[in-house]
C-alpha cells in the first residue's frame, strides 16, 4: 500500500482583478506522506497560503487536482483535515476548556466526553491550570496552543498549519516549535506547514518544498535526515538551513526569515 496521505497534481490557480488574472500557482504538484511533517517555505505572495487552502478544500482551483488517502478532495474534509490559521481566531467569551471542545460540540458529543477530551488535549499541549481561563487573559503563545488543542481535538488525520508562530517573538517561537514537534511524535498526526522561517523549517521538517515567487511553482523538495530529538543550532541542522538559503537566493528571493 503506498504511504502517499496527500497527492497534489498540476495545481495552478489565478486570481481574477477586475480585467486581468493574476496567475498564483503554476503547476504544482508534490506527495505528502502518511504521518511525516512535511513543510512549504518561500517568499512573500509566492501563494504558499493559497496552496494550503486548497489542499484543506477551501479553494477550488483553476486547474489540477488534489488527494487525500487516493480521493479526490472536492471540498473541505471535516474529519479528516484540521486547520490551524496564522492567528489563534478564539472564542473571546469562551474559557480555554470550552474554546478547545468546541468542534466537539459541533459533532454533537455530550457535554462529559467533550470535557473529558478538552481536558486531555489542554495538558498535551501544557495548559493544565488555565482550563477556566479567557483568551484574553493568555499571551499569545498561550493563545496559539488552545488554537492547536482546538484543531486536535476533533482528531483529524491531517493538521495543516499556515505560519502559526509567526505572529510570536523568536523565543516563544522556538519554544512553541520544540512542543510542536513533541505532540507530532505522540499523534503521529501527518502535518503539512508554511512558515517564512528557514530556521524553523529546517528544525521542524522531515522534508521542505521550496517556492519561488509568482507564479509559485516547486523548485525542489529537500530531505532532512538529522535524528530527532533536534537541537535547532545542530551543524545538521544549520546545514539544511543554508541549503535552503542557496537555493532562494539563486531564485532571487527576498522577505525570508533567516
Amino acid at each position: 500500500m503506498s504511504d502517499t496521505k496527500i497527492r497534489v497534481e498540476s495545481i495552478t490557480h489565478g486570481y481574477s482583478i477586475g480585467n486581468s488574472t493574476i496567475e498564483a500557482l503554476k503547476d504544482v504538484s508534490l506527495n505528502v506522506r502518511q504521518g511525516e511533517f512535511f513543510t512549504i517555505i518561500g517568499p512573500s505572495g509566492c501563494g504558499k497560503s493559497t496552496l494550503l487552502n486548497i489542499i484543506a478544500g477551501l479553494i477550488r482551483p483553476t486547474s489540477g487536482k488534489v488527494f487525500v488517502d487516493g480521493t479526490e478532495l472536492k471540498g473541505p474534509m471535516p474529519g479528516k483535515l484540521a486547520y490551524v490559521f496564522q492567528q489563534p481566531l478564539l472564542l473571546p467569551w469562551r474559557t480555554v476548556l470550552d474554546n478547545v471542545a468546541f468542534g466537539l460540540e459541533m459533532q454533537g458529543l455530550p457535554k462529559k466526553k467533550r470535557v473529558s477530551v478538552g481536558k486531555q488535549l489542554v495538558e498535551l499541549v501544557g495548559l493544565r491550570g488555565f482550563e477556566y481561563m479567557y483568551p484574553g487573559e493568555l499571551s499569545g503563545g498561550m493563545q496559539q496552543r488552545v488554537a492547536i488543542a482546538r484543531a486536535l481535538a476533533v482528531n483529524p488525520d491531517v493538521l495543516l498549519m499556515d505560519e502559526p508562530f509567526g505572529a510570536l517573538d523568536e523565543q516563544t517561537r522556538l519554544q512553541l516549535g520544540i512542543e510542536l514537534t513533541k505532540l507530532w511524535m505522540v499523534t503521529k498526526k501527518t502535518i503539512v506547514f508554511v512558515t517564512h522561517s528557514l530556521s524553523e523549517a529546517a528544525f521542524l521538517s522531515d522534508r521542505i518544498a521550496v517556492m519561488r515567487k509568482r507564479p509559485g511553482s516547486i523548485i525542489g523538495i529537500i530531505e532532512v535526515n538529522a535524528e530527532r530529538p533536534r537541537d535547532p543550532e545542530s551543524p545538521e541542522i544549520q546545514k539544511v538551513r543554508s541549503e535552503l538559503w542557496k537555493m532562494l537566493k539563486e531564485q532571487g528571493q527576498e522577505n525570508i526569515i533567516v
